[in-house]
């Protein structure tokens, strides 16, 4: 029988006290069993440091424990990276977990996959809330949907190919570069796009499944919606651009416009926008079985989509920094 290859789950981590321990189990009770996990620790100061030794002690030799003395997600990504020694690699958050056969479904998608499609770097699934408060169901509504400007791993049902994946799991030899120490935020969009770049494919499974605790209070929300932007602006000014990217830029500066030059034509791309945000939210609260939903999401799409329009601009004016 032929020994499954190592899979190196790499998880950056900084002040993640609450949520490590349940990333951390749902691994270590993966039905597949050829894997190690790297943690690297980013000077955290709650007590998420004890709690990854604690881990290393009971499994000695599956967890191994990295310092990130500079703090930033990249660099962490960087020595996972660098001391990883599986033919696969999954890139992971420790605000999430997984279901006991995560691994293997991956394996099983790449392999599928893989043998249709030359170049395949990796494979992605979907994002599942696993919260049910009332505010981390309208901001991973309004942040996961096709009106809020999300991937298509957030909203699609189709398995196809795509720029961007989320907690990706790919082939090693794919993959030559490194994250880009310069950015801040949305290095894994870089390290994506990268791979795109090199004529690299990813492919979205919607079967597989990770479950994500979403942020629950407004501060953390806006901070993570401005930094989206922010991220946007800082890869244009790598020369990555998407057309969709601007578009909440645009927005913004229509409406500036509108409020300083009143005008009846100019009020129309402003019915058609709250016809469309109305539409989604229904579509929204339908999904989530929620109808008292309606009466937060449009007003929670307009915040969306102007923070992040403001965070592209200010991404594209201030190198390497965040607004928020």
């Amino acid at each position: 029988m032929i020994d499954a290859p190592l899979i190196s789950i790499i998880i950056p981590v900084r002040n993640e006290a609450k949520y490590i321990s349940k990333c951390l189990d749902s691994f270590i009770s993966q039905s597949s069993g050829n894997f190690e996990i790297i943690v690297i620790d980013g000077l955290s100061v709650d007590g998420t440091s004890q709690i990854i030794d604690e881990y290393v002690s009971l499994y000695p030799g599956k967890i191994k424990k990295f310092e990130n003395q500079l703090i930033r997600t990249p660099y962490a990504l960087n020595i996972g990276l660098e001391n990883a020694k599986g033919k696969f690699i999954l890139l992971f958050g420790a605000h999430a977990f997984v279901k006991e056969d995560f691994l293997k479904i991956n394996m099983e998608a790449y392999n599928k996959i893989n043998s249709k499609i030359e170049n395949l770097a990796g494979v992605g699934g979907r994002l599942v809330i696993a919260n049910n408060k009332y505010l981390s169901k309208i901001f991973f509504a309004v942040s996961n949907s096709l009106f809020g400007g999300a991937g298509k791993y957030r909203y699609t049902n189709k398995s196809q190919a795509v720029e961007t994946i989320v907690y990706g799991f790919y082939n090693r030899e794919k993959i030559s570069a490194f994250f880009d120490t310069e950015l801040y935020i949305g290095q894994d969009l870089e390290f994506n796009l990268k791979l795109i770049r090199d004529n690299k494919v990813l492919y979205f499974c919607p079967n597989i499944q990770s479950f994500y605790f979403a942020r629950d209070n407004l501060k953390k929300f806006f901070r993570q919606m401005t930094n989206a932007g922010t991220a946007k602006g800082h890869l244009i000014r790598k020369k990555y651009f998407r057309f969709t990217w601007i578009v909440p830029s645009v927005f913004i500066s229509y409406l500036i416009l509108t409020l300083m030059y009143p005008n009846v034509i100019l009020f129309i791309p402003l019915i058609i926008y709250i016809i469309l945000n109305i539409f989604f939210s229904l579509n929204d609260a339908i999904k989530f079985k929620d109808p008292s939903m309606i009466i937060f999401l449009p007003l929670m799409y307009f915040i969306l989509h102007s923070l992040i329009g403001i965070g592209v601009i200010f991404g594209i004016i201030f190198k390497n920094k965040v607004l928020l």
